[in-house]
């Protein structure tokens, strides 16, 4: 069975509620997230996107320990506007956002994490003919 795979890359981006002291900026510095409550993903649920954000905050001298952590996207929402927190997020994850929530660009560089798409050559459904076609879409 042949499997190819789309390697695709998405930015990590920045969310809070849209009353969040910081939601009014255009791209925020992570130096302005000392001392916020930060939403992060389990490391057994999400490996791969939580070490992408630790590593990028270890390599900035930034200590922001998670405070809450939240499994899926709708949790986060949510621990975002009842906690008055922050969350690092793969930038598609904006399409998906209330317009309670703000998605901010991080300044400087932004961690990526790569995805991916993996599919069966010889399945020739139109579903998944129109997802191939629009993968591309889905990325910022």
């Amino acid at each position: 069975m042949p499997v190819l795979t789309i390697g695709m890359h998405s930015r990590q981006t920045r969310f809070s509620g849209v009353h969040h002291r910081l939601s009014s900026h255009r791209s925020i510095r992570l130096n302005d997230l000392a001392g916020e409550p930060f939403i992060s993903f389990p490391k057994a649920y999400a490996p791969a996107l939580r070490r992408v954000i630790d590593d990028h905050l270890a390599r900035s001298g930034i200590n922001l320990a998670p405070t809450h952590e939240a499994e899926t996207l709708p949790m986060v929402i949510s621990l975002v506007l009842s906690t008055g927190g922050v969350s690092f997020l793969p930038a598609y994850a904006q399409r998906l956002l209330p317009p309670s929530v703000v998605a901010r660009k991080l300044h400087g560089r932004a961690p990526t994490i790569a995805l991916a798409v993996a599919y069966n050559k010889s399945n020739t459904s139109p579903l998944l003919q129109r997802v191939l076609a629009k993968a591309d879409d889905f990325m910022p």
